[in-house]
């Protein structure tokens, strides 16, 4: 696959394309120049990255690759496995599925890799394997967490999180697929229940003492940490804490002997702009000085603020921009970056300017255009111009950076610029790949409070007659905590609205009221009364693409979602049954107490503060209103979205006298892979195929 990625340390980086390797001096004029891997084992098929090196390995062979001189050496059975103990080993999955696996912790000087031996933190000596344990303190109910934590430049200390869950519930898991069945109990915290206690920690890694870091009683605080910072007797911590609820974030500078100082803090009175809650999303410490940057929404778009290292003196460097400055970024292709692209660009401190990510206009809010201003708030302008989205990635030095350029009709363009914006080379052109499909229509439409304009797309089939008629599914998500409308070419999470139109349907995507991105009101709209307007703000742009489409059969139209997408899927059909004929919803909640607090919190707040909102978010009682046909998609492994939610709704259907489809995927979790996941895509693709009959009336 085609791809680029910088060299640590300067402005040169490498290009794979056409099955070639190139390396690129962006400060010489950015010519492509091809590395020679003529003797190479593996070719591009076995390189993989190891730090300003290229590794090659095949046949029981490794060799190793400067690409700036186009050295290579082999090396030696010893070298390859010095080189494997010194990488960071998995240790297990993440607490959910989707999140990363949890892996060791390398220090800076790769000697030692914390990981975790049963409750306790311990140590790898990448050198020979030994290991020590660090820490002596844990136990079943209050396990210290390497996720997260961080080592002091020196590697003198680790900053770590013991995790008190001794007020948690458990939650059954069943391997019903065992010579017999087994029972694994996974702590878990549903709408209102006790949460687990953060504590964070220095760990001395000498001693292994531990030292609790201060960050006040209140309870059911959410903590990370954002780095160590300074040098020298003046280093500190950063870490930001969150409440339950998300309303309110502290940002505290950590001393060694855990006192803190609190440098900033910001209360609303709904939730906070983050995507779950991701510290990295709302505030970036700007290391050279100690100074912060904080994304914030106080005037109602999402703007950037500088403070001084010590919180006293704010400069906002968005003030009359028009639109909101990005957050995180949930929306790239599967294809795409390991990790999600974050708002802020760079931060140059040395020439005293800061990139950051946004659209051009409220016009286009959901385009990402690269926007530079100075860290004194004056300058600000607009660096990249073509509609759709520029997905930007800064030299290590800030002085360069790569725009991929993409929008739903044109395939991606990688372009190599200064810093300044001046072009200097166009590096590749990615071929496209959509075998003859046609690109999706982006639409407008109003939502149903008759004034808020919404953005969507129409995937039509390829060879569309239009005085046919056509059956509608609407590909629904509808989560608060991001957006899901493609504005690049063919992402991922297009592919099956692309394949589904290539089946003869018309698939509509669309970004509704409630979701994030653009003003804070926008997103507030189903602040404490999720579940109320998704649905409608649904059904009249479907209408209004319709009206403008006249093949669109609304006698016809079918609704599909997975997670927060099933839980709307099954809004869909109980609150708009005449509208709705067929709907799947996949790995769903019906009830929002069953969902996990992290998750909904934040957006409802509490069931004890907000109980009507989570009765009018219910869908169990309505299951008497259901008139088309159902299918539930279920993992019995599921913990994102509980397996009892899915039994709770079942229940709720044979009490209302309901027929409904049930397809249970064994000992599967909230993502369905491999041959699961081959079943779930048929079960959504044969469900419709027989509901809505797309071969009819054209």
């Amino acid at each position: 696959m085609d791809r680029t990625f910088w060299l640590p340390d300067g402005d040169e980086l490498c290009l794979v394309q056409d099955g070639r390797l190139y390396l690129v001096d962006a400060a010489a004029g950015g010519a492509p120049e091809e590395i020679d891997l003529t003797g190479l084992p593996g070719g591009l098929d076995g390189m993989t990255r190891s730090g300003g090196a290229l590794e090659f390995g095949g046949g029981g062979r490794r060799v190793r690759l400067d690409p700036r001189t186009g050295e290579a050496e082999e090396l030696s059975a010893r070298a390859v496995e010095d080189r494997e103990r010194r990488r960071p080993r998995t240790l297990g999955p993440g607490a959910l599925a989707g999140d990363p696996d949890l892996v060791e912790v390398l220090d800076p000087r790769e000697r030692l890799a914390l990981g975790r031996t049963g409750p306790d933190l311990s140590l790898r000596h990448t050198v020979d394997d030994r290991a020590e344990r660090l820490t002596t303190s844990g136990a079943a109910d209050r396990p210290w967490e390497v996720g997260g934590a961080l080592w002091s430049p020196d590697a003198a200390r680790i900053a770590a999180l013991r995790v008190d869950l001794a007020g948690v519930r458990r939650m059954p898991v069943v391997h019903w697929l065992k010579a017999w069945e087994e029972i694994e109990w996974v702590p878990y915290t549903r709408s209102g229940g006790p949460l687990p206690q953060f504590l964070p920690h220095f760990v001395d890694v000498r001693s292994g003492r531990t030292c609790p870091i201060d960050i006040g009683a209140e309870p059911d605080q959410y903590v990370a940490f954002l780095g160590f910072h300074g040098s020298g007797r003046g280093e500190v911590l950063h870490l930001v804490t969150i409440n339950r609820v998300r309303t309110r974030i502290r940002l505290l500078a950590a001393h060694p002997d855990g006192t803190t100082d609190l440098l900033f803090e910001e209360a609303g009175e709904s939730v906070l702009p983050s995507a779950f809650g991701i510290a990295a999303d709302m505030v970036t410490i700007l290391p050279a000085s100690g100074r912060f940057v904080v994304r914030s929404e106080r005037s109602g778009l999402a703007g950037l603020y500088l403070y001084s290292a010590d919180g006293r003196d704010c400069t906002p460097l968005t003030a009359g921009l028009d639109v909101p400055v990005a957050g995180i970024d949930l929306d790239y292709p599967e294809s795409g970056p390991e990790t999600p692209e974050q708002g802020i660009a760079a931060v140059d401190e040395a020439a005293g300017l800061l990139y950051f990510k946004a659209a051009a206009s409220p016009a286009r809010p959901y385009d990402r255009h690269l926007y530079g201003v100075g860290l004194d708030g004056t300058g600000l302008r607009r660096m990249t111009d073509d509609d759709g989205r520029h997905d930007i990635e800064f030299s290590p030095s800030s002085r360069f950076y790569l725009d991929t350029h993409s929008a739903t009709d044109r395939p991606p363009e990688t372009r190599l610029h200064a810093a300044s914006g001046r072009l200097v080379s166009v590096l590749r052109l990615r071929r496209t790949s959509r075998s003859g499909g046609r690109p999706p229509e982006e639409f407008t439409a109003v939502a149903a409070d008759g004034r808020t304009e919404l953005h969507g797309l129409v995937y039509l089939p390829p060879d569309l007659d239009e005085n046919g008629s056509y059956p509608v599914i609407d590909l629904i998500y509808g989560g608060p905590q991001e957006t899901r409308v493609p504005r690049r070419y063919e992402p991922g999470r297009g592919a099956f609205a692309a394949e589904l139109s290539g089946l003869g349907f018309v698939c509509v995507v669309l970004d509704a009221r409630g979701t994030p991105g653009r003003s804070k009101a926008f997103h507030d709209t189903g602040y404490r009364r999720f579940g109320q307007h998704e649905i409608p703000d649904h059904v009249a742009a479907v209408r209004q693409a319709a009206a403008e489409r006249p093949y669109l059969d609304l006698d016809r139209v079918g609704i599909f979602g997975h997670s927060w997408g099933g839980y709307m899927a099954l809004r869909g059909m109980l609150t708009a049954p005449e509208f709705y004929r067929a709907g799947v919803a996949a790995m769903p909640v019906a009830d929002l107490d069953d969902h996990h607090a992290m998750a909904i919190e934040p957006y409802m707040s509490v069931p004890q503060d907000n109980a009507e909102g989570y009765a009018a978010a219910s869908s169990l009682g309505l299951a008497g209103r259901l008139r088309g046909r159902l299918r539930v998609i279920a993992g019995t492994s599921d913990v994102n979205a509980p397996f009892s939610a899915a039994i709770k709704l079942v229940d709720a259907l044979v009490r209302a006298g309901k027929r409904y489809d049930l397809v249970l995927l064994p000992g599967v979790d909230h993502h369905p892979r491999g041959a699961a996941r081959e079943y779930y895509d048929d079960a959504v693709r044969s469900f419709f195929l027989e509901t809505l009959r797309p071969e009819e009336d054209h």
